[in-house]
């Protein structure tokens, strides 16, 4: 299992930086139906991804014997893929009702005449909260690559690695 977390938690980062760098452009800069629909792809197959790749990493867990600097920095690996994975599902749900009527127009169109799900839509797709979501995906894989590879190599075996026990330490 150990090596299948490996092969696995690689999908779910390109998805994490290609999520962050799509939205960014989408948001600030083009925003084309064919970004959005790739967004609501990437959030979708982000989100499963990370699910995943959670359950391999807990399976992980469990399964080996971890030295306390190591234990510290996978709690706060596990922790950090938390946070990613409610990132997905913000953007994913944001997608998924900003997609609907593309869908089936006469049911979106009903359904957003209920004061709080057309004001749940609207703060799900704001421009603000997709650039927070996108930055915050950006940071907090940057982080979560340098934790795994803390654990996987040790401390000592590249700067991020060296930045990412530094700050667990402190926690």
């Amino acid at each position: 299992m150990n090596n299948f977390h490996i092969v696995v938690v690689h999908f779910p980062v390109v998805l994490a930086v290609a999520y962050g760098i799509l939205e960014l452009i989408h948001t600030l800069w083009k925003k084309t139906q064919y970004l959005r629909f790739t967004l609501w792809w990437v959030s979708l197959i982000g989100t499963l991804a990370i699910m995943i790749a959670r359950a391999t990493g807990e399976q992980v867990e469990h399964i080996a014997r971890w030295e306390p600097l190591q234990r510290t920095l996978l709690e706060f690996h596990s922790t950090l893929s938390g946070v990613l994975l409610f990132v997905f599902i913000i953007a994913l749900c944001g997608y998924a009702l900003e997609m609907a009527p593309l869908v089936n127009p006469k049911y979106t169109k009903f359904l957003l005449r209920i004061p709080k799900i057309a004001t749940i839509k609207n703060a799900l797709t704001h421009p603000t909260l997709r650039v927070i979501l996108a930055l915050l995906s950006l940071v907090v894989i940057t982080i979560i690559g340098g934790l795994g590879g803390a654990i996987a190599h040790g401390c000592g075996s590249d700067p991020v690695t060296k930045l990412a026990c530094i700050v667990s330490a402190s926690f």
